[in-house]
């Protein structure tokens, strides 16, 4: 690293990679995004709470409307399993669509994002970082950023004695269109965050 040119490379450009790309970034920082997708990443996850810091970040740094890329809720509902209501309370959340919150932080870095950027291995010396390609290309880095999701190769290197384990739990999600769901259903759902016990 020559004087105060400090270039970082960040391995893997879904969303935790483009947040920490553009923190980093910020803080004066050369970033490059390395992700191994060929194509533009996508997905159908929706009901995404938009956290403040970030909605902060999106309206401040990049000028992005919040009303663009988020839909505003009044409400935090708790339902009975049978449909009523157990409790509710105002509440200003915001949510967002993974597609949405992906193109909003992908439009502030877009320049150094590179698809088709499959990292193999790391290398560490004394003048920093060296990223091994798939391509047979390589990459200079002061700071080394793994956010190439739970099969990391990056901290499958670094980290080869740690093995994932099952946590227990399940996490389900799924989105239904509006116009199938009853109009009963419809006005208990809308503008509103809601959580229903189910036994």
């Amino acid at each position: 690293m020559e004087g105060n040119h400090r270039r970082a490379s960040v391995v893997g450009g879904s969303l935790g990679g483009l947040t920490v790309a553009n923190l980093l970034r910020d803080a004066g920082w050369d970033v490059t995004v390395h992700e191994r997708s060929r194509v533009p990443l996508d997905s159908r996850g929706a009901g995404i709470v938009l956290h403040e810091a970030t909605s902060r970040y999106l309206v401040e740094r990049s000028g992005i409307s919040l009303d663009s890329v988020s839909c505003r809720s009044s409400f935090v509902r708790h339902l009975h399993a049978d449909g009523t209501t157990a409790y509710e309370e105002p509440s200003d959340y915001r949510f967002t669509s993974w597609n949405s919150l992906y193109r909003a932080l992908l439009s502030t870095i877009q320049d150094d994002y590179f698809l088709d950027h499959a990292v193999t291995s790391i290398d560490e010396g004394p003048d920093g970082v060296v990223l091994h390609l798939a391509d047979g290309s390589t990459d200079h880095a002061d700071l080394v950023v793994a956010a190439d999701d739970v099969d990391s190769t990056v901290r499958r290197q670094e980290f080869n004695n740690v093995e994932r384990s099952y946590g227990g739990y399940v996490g389900w999600r799924g989105t239904v269109h509006e116009r199938d769901l009853s109009t009963e259903t419809f006005e208990l759902l809308s503008d509103a965050r809601v959580c229903c016990t189910l036994r």
